[in-house]
Parts: structure tokens; sequence; C-alpha cells
């Protein structure tokens, strides 16, 4: 319905330098694909730091017929929020909050990649009882059918999340705006065949070395590709589906209830301190027993206690497509839209059209895992596989 740029084109040679783009043509993609128009009202989220950028947004949001409004974070402002605001007070941030949803027609988020332990001095259950208050929030934003766009994908660019993958940051900026620029159609032919294996399929097994091995039923499940672009589709009342650039996951949310067997995550963080052998059991669809190492557990452990809703569901599979963004040997890249990537998410699920609503979501990266579908491999040890090759 909205056609891509043809800064494209330019776009790419910005990639092969490992260098950004200019903020106007970027800022021109997103309202493009947000498909924003006369009397939208846009959401602009980020961090002064991109101010270029965001504000290259807002004029073509403006030349577009809409109108927008900031909601900018940095890290000074987030530790302040965490560390600052009573709890008495967030009940009251949240019924306010909603008042601006309910005027929003798009949302055009640039991630923000603040410092992970930014919030470490508020405490664990400090910070899980001001996400229960924003439950709601969450909850009316994700039926109010808004246009949604990120700039991100869990790949922006930064010193911490470089050394975390095991690549340089000027590696990870060439991979980024690479991811970003993949040619349309590529994307469309690696990810066809695996969208239509899993439409057409009834059950869904994951295994890995580490002992993961988990099976679940995906029998009539919506199969959702994010191929960076807002569809009328996407954005019916009732439903907001967000579009993701670096574009790349194929997603769906399994089958209530049908989950059976054990996650073995090797290492994940919270705030910045590690959890080593993240271990799941999960019977009938829910989490129902968590253990861990490392000194990030305990606090991981406490904020999930401490949060409301169907936190225990195991909600959805999501697989990496993008063929620019590869792992590179002894790497690794925990990011949704790599190639061969497996996330399994518990929690909230009512973002991809799921119906378990929680102030809990956690993406459990699965490295070199391998899925089956009825018995067909789609993922092979974290390479993607086409079905029949």
């Amino acid at each position: 319905m909205h056609r891509i740029s043809a800064v494209v084109v330019s776009l790419l040679a910005f990639a092969a330098l490992a260098a950004p783009p200019k903020p106007a043509d970027v800022a021109r993609r997103l309202v493009e694909n947000a498909g924003v128009g006369p009397g939208d009202v846009v959401r602009i989220s980020g961090n002064p730091k991109d101010m270029p950028l965001l504000s290259s947004i807002a004029v073509e949001v403006t030349k577009a017929g809409g109108a927008s409004f900031f909601d900018l974070q940095s890290d000074e402002s987030v530790r302040r929020l965490c560390t600052e605001v009573p709890a008495e007070r967030d009940k009251d941030n949240a019924a306010a909050s909603l008042k601006l949803l309910a005027v929003e027609t798009v949302d055009i988020s640039v991630s923000n990649p603040l410092s992970p332990g930014v919030c470490a001095s508020a405490g664990p259950a400090r910070l899980a009882a001001r996400n229960n208050a924003f439950q709601p929030v969450n909850e009316a934003f994700n039926k109010a059918g808004i246009r949604a766009i990120n700039l991100g994908n869990g790949l922006e660019p930064s010193e911490w999340r470089a050394k975390r993958f095991g690549i340089s940051a000027a590696q990870l900026s060439t991979l980024f705006w690479q991811g970003i620029e993949v040619d349309p159609a590529r994307l469309k032919a690696a990810a066809d065949p695996l969208v239509k294996t899993l439409a057409a399929g009834k059950q869904l097994a994951i295994s890995a070395p580490n002992g993961t091995k988990l099976t679940m039923s995906i029998d009539g499940r919506k199969v959702i590709l994010s191929d960076g672009k807002v569809t009328a589709d996407m954005a019916k009342k009732g439903q907001t589906l967000t579009a993701w650039l670096p574009a790349g996951d194929v997603y769906l949310a399994v089958a209530p209830g049908t989950a059976e067997g054990k996650v073995v995550v090797d290492r994940t963080y919270y705030q910045d301190q590690p959890i080593e052998g993240l271990t799941l059991t999960i019977k009938a669809g829910k989490v129902v027993d968590m253990t861990g190492g490392g000194p990030g557990f305990a606090k991981y452990k406490t904020a999930y206690d401490a949060a409301t809703g169907a936190k225990d569901a195991v909600g959805i599979v999501n697989i990496g497509v993008n063929p620019a963004l590869r792992s590179a040997a002894g790497a690794k890249m925990n990011a949704t839209p790599v190639s061969g990537v497996v996330t399994l998410m518990t929690g909230d699920s009512t973002w991809a059209g799921g119906t378990d609503a929680s102030s809990w979501g956690a993406l459990n990266f699965l490295q070199g895992a391998t899925v089956t579908v009825d018995g067909t491999t789609v993922v092979d040890k974290g390479q993607l596989h086409a079905p029949g090759a």
C-alpha cells in the first residue's frame, strides 16, 4: 500500500561504508512505511542524542499532513524516573498515559540503547511494581489499532551491545544498516518457505545441544512476517502489530496450554548482570519451574515473582530470516531478526495477537537450536533451512 522510497539505493551505499544514512532519508522511509497521512497524530519516541533524526521524522509527519509529539528518554531521565518517582504516583502516571494513547494513531520509535544497568539501584521489586501499574496502558496500546514501527529491533548500535554479541561496534553498525536495507525480494524469498511451512503445520518442536527440548501445537495459528512496513491488515481496530527495522521476524502465538518440555538459555542478563544456564521447565503451556546461576538470577527471579498476569505463559515463537544478518563464527548475535536465531517469548503475547496479558515479557534466545514442523526441519543448528532443500 505504501511503497519504499527511492532513497533505498543511497541508503545501501551508506551501509557498505558502515556509516548511518542521512537523518532526513531515514525519517522519510519510516514515515512512508508507517503510512502517515492527513489527520494522523504521531508519537515519536527516542533519545535526545538522536534529535536530528527525531526532528526529521516530525518534519516528514507534518509534510504528510499529520501532527506529532515527542517522548524523549535518556540514561539520566530514565535513572531519575526509576529512583525519584514514588510508588503512589505509578497509577496516576499510567492513567495520564492512557489519555495520550487515546489520541495517538501512529507510533514511530527509535530504539534507545540505554545503558542496561541504568535502573539497577531501584531494585527489581520497585521496577516490577511500575510495570504492573502500566500493564493497562500496554494492553490498551495493543488493542488500539495503532500503526506502529520501530527502528532498532534489538540491534541498535552501541558499545555494550556489540560486546555482548562478540563483535566490534563498527561491525554492528555495518550489520544494522545492511539488515535494514536488505533487498525486499531477497527477504521475502528467505521468509516464504518458513511462513508456508508454519502456516500449514500442526506440531512444532525445538531442541538444542544444551538440553532444550520443547514441543507445542501451532495448528491454525496465524503466522506473521515483519517486513518493515505497516499494512492495512496489520493495523485493524482491536489489534496493534508493530513493524520493525531491521526486518525479518517470522513469528506466531502458539496454541495456549500446549507447550511441553524444557528450555535452557545459556546466557542472558538482568540489569547488566549475567544469568548463566537459565532453565525453564514447561508443562501445559506454562513455566512451572525456573532455575539459573550467576549474579543476575536472584534479581531476575524477584522481578518475575512480582509481575502480574500470565507471566508464566509460553506465548510466542520467533525465527529470524533476514539474509543480511548472520552471526560470524564465535559471535552470539541475540536479536530476533538474525537469520536462524530462534527466540521463545514468555509472558505477555497480546502484542502479537495472543491472548496472554502480563506485565512480564521475556525473550529467551536459543543459540544453535533446531526447529522442526511436523518432522520437517526449518532451522538446523541455528541455520535457516528451506524445507525440501
